[in-house]
């Protein structure tokens, strides 16, 4: 067990390294071996080397989790430089300023951790300093810039099954907003920390404050706003680049700006920011183009009616779709790799100018199927209905078979044959033998 010392994690290597003198000061045997260290330009020696198993604990105040390093190679030395986070740096990033980063100025790494210790290397939490307002030209590139970082930071959460609830698609009028949120309670915390804790332990302002007089209140996320005044019910006001309407005594409706979408494949098209110092809304972005907004470009330049499909050179699918804000959009689709390393390409070019996907490569993958009609791969025993009455089955050899519906006749007496429907997946688009009772 490896009680004390200084580890590292070594997240470009699966391998774990453990230096020979900590090994004998701790009189930890294993296995000897030879290893050879590459480097980049994949020279190396092999060396004599012990690969042992480690149990690691930490020396913090009431930390009992303990780590298991399942293999790990003895190596004379390890020349790496020591992790440390000065003071200095603590003050000056402001997001990890509740952090109890522990200062180390001396010592050794004398364990290195790879990753096949996923307890060291995976990461627990992600922090990112937002920019400094003062190096964007606009506020609307700055809020959309900080609305970029909080999808990542939100994205980065996601685990597992999670994570194909990631949005990668342009910013909505949702994520602008938290940015904003964001923004504002950043910078409120650095200028008004004082008045912010008065307000949130209901006290008094003091008097000297700067904002005293402006009589602030704090919103449901924190925010400090102008104590303002009271508004009938059917009054508009803008409060920022949003329209506010009173519809009732305690109920307030509010008009944001449509989220301006527009694909950059049409030259045509431009998004234009709107006057940030103008009511709404004229404060808002919009698309301006050329041809009307409902319609595509393909790559020649041709016009493409919203739901049409096409191949463009190099087999890519194409389609034409309209987004939120009524802006057509060319969403794209290119051919899906094989599935795994043991496929076997059988077919580089299947049909030379056929759409997508009959133009993609054709792979032969053990206990893997591909349907060119639904563009999805298969494993082995899957079955699916791809269009007409049948059903496909994926077999061990990566061969699709295909079943379809049984001959049927009405020979009996007070039998009948009775259509399928159409609609219907395999078989109840079959058709079948009704018998009267």
């Amino acid at each position: 067990m490896l009680q004390r010392g200084v580890a590292a994690p070594q997240t470009g290597s699966e391998s774990s390294f453990c230096s020979e003198a900590v090994l004998n000061q701790l009189g930890i045997t294993g296995q000897d071996e030879q290893l050879c260290l590459q480097t980049v330009e994949g020279t190396g020696k092999p060396q004599a080397s012990t690969r042992v198993k480690l149990e690691l604990s930490s020396v913090a105040p009431g930390e009992t989790r303990r780590i298991i390093v399942p293999e790990a190679w003895s190596v004379p030395s390890l020349d790496i430089s020591m992790p440390n986070v000065c003071k200095k740096q603590r003050e000056k990033w402001r997001h990890i300023k509740d952090l109890d980063i522990p200062q180390c100025s001396h010592g050794q790494v004398e364990l290195l951790l790879g990753a096949n210790v996923s307890e060291a290397v995976i990461q627990q939490e992600v922090r990112v300093a937002l920019p400094t307002p003062s190096k964007f030209s606009s506020w609307t590139k700055y809020k959309r810039t900080v609305a970029w970082i909080l999808r990542f930071l939100r994205n980065s959460t996601l685990k597992g099954e999670q994570k194909r609830q990631r949005n990668l698609g342009p910013l909505t009028v949702s994520e602008l907003h938290d940015a904003e949120k964001t923004i504002l309670q950043m910078v409120q915390a650095e200028a008004y920390r004082t008045e912010l804790h008065q307000l949130q332990a209901s006290q008094q302002l003091n008097k000297k404050s700067g904002i005293a007089d402006l009589s602030p209140i704090l919103d449901a996320d924190g925010i400090l706003r102008d104590g303002g005044r009271w508004y009938s019910v059917g009054e508009q006001w803008d409060d920022g680049c949003t329209r506010a309407i009173c519809v009732g005594t305690d109920r307030v409706e509010r008009l944001s700006c449509p989220g301006q979408r527009y694909d950059p494949s049409r030259p045509d098209c431009r998004l234009v920011e709107g006057n940030s110092s103008a009511a709404f809304p004229l404060c808002c972005d919009s698309v301006v183009c050329d041809t009307p907004l409902d319609v595509c470009r393909d790559a020649s330049g041709a016009s493409r009616a919203a739901g049409s499909v096409w191949t463009e050179r190099g087999c890519v699918s194409s389609r034409c779709e309209i987004a939120e804000g009524g802006v057509a959009v060319v969403r794209r689709s290119r051919c899906q790799p094989p599935p795994s390393a043991d496929c076997r390409l059988v077919e580089p070019n299947p049909a030379d100018g056929a759409d997508y996907p009959y133009c993609c490569p054709t792979y032969l993958c053990p206990g893997r199927c591909y349907s060119p009609v639904l563009d999805r791969w298969f494993f082995e025993g899957d079955r699916w209905a791809e269009g007409g009455c049948f059903e496909s089955v994926c077999e061990s050899t990566g061969t699709v078979t295909q079943t379809r519906c049984p001959f049927v006749s009405a020979r009996r007496p007070g039998c009948r044959v009775v259509a399928g429907d159409p609609a219907a997946k395999y078989p109840g688009c079959c058709r079948r033998v009704e018998c009267q009772p």
